[in-house]
């Protein structure tokens, strides 16, 4: 059980942080990566191992592999008059199967990363799925990488069988949350830097280690 959110870095950094493991990930021959990715793990040593497993493990073997891969994909679709519309780290859109890759820096201590995508980025992995499938794509694989271990690689494959299921799931989520009824989830990601903070609101800490019911809105990293 987690006692609060922790994530290694936040904001503009952890961006950085994700563009550079992509570019040793994708196998990027780019003299300006390199030397951003050396000035990188010099300001923080603990990223020097997430470098080296994105580049070592079978992952990203595979997606250097494919043709075309596009770093940081725009999506944008609607759904119940909502119009939803974000970013992917890594997209291969080929047929048959769509592949989603999204970086993580969040630290998995002693918790699962099942768990962690699970209770933390359910919905967001159903809208990566509806998103290709939007597309054209008959299939959706999303990969969640914790970049923390390389061994933390949370993968689910979606088929087109499945597309009803998802979209109601979807519309419970926005109905919910145009009724207000959804759970704030702050964490130390979300809520730094806020001017509130210890001021009016005790961000990370009320939360108390509670997990909202999956399926139901939440405010998670991204």
């Amino acid at each position: 059980m987690r006692g609060k959110e922790r994530v290694l870095l936040g904001g503009g950094r952890r961006r950085h942080a994700v563009d550079v493991v992509m570019a040793v990930a994708l196998h990027v021959p780019d003299a300006q990566q390199r030397d951003e990715r050396e000035i990188l793990l010099q300001s923080d040593p603990r990223l020097h191992g997430q470098v080296l497993s994105a580049h070592e493990i079978a992952l990203a073997a595979r997606v250097a592999a494919l043709s075309p891969v596009e770093k940081e994909r725009h999506f944008t679709f609607e759904h119940d008059g909502v119009l939803l519309h974000g970013f992917v780290d890594a997209l291969h859109l080929g047929p048959p199967r769509a592949l989603v890759v999204d970086y993580k820096t969040n630290l998995l201590g002693e918790t699962a990363p099942e768990e962690i995508v699970a209770a933390d980025y359910r919905l967001q992995r159903l809208v990566y799925a509806l998103a290709c499938f939007r597309a054209g794509a008959d299939e959706v694989e999303v990969v969640y990488h914790f970049l923390e271990r390389p061994d933390a690689v949370v993968e689910t494959v979606f088929s087109r069988e499945q597309l009803p299921e998802l979209e109601a799931e979807l519309s419970t989520a926005i109905a919910r949350l145009q009724a207000g009824e959804f759970r704030p989830r702050p964490s130390e990601f979300a809520c730094a830097g806020c001017p509130a903070l210890d001021l009016v609101c005790a961000g990370p800490r009320l939360r108390g280690g509670s997990r909202a019911p999956a399926g139901e809105p939440s405010l998670a990293p991204a």
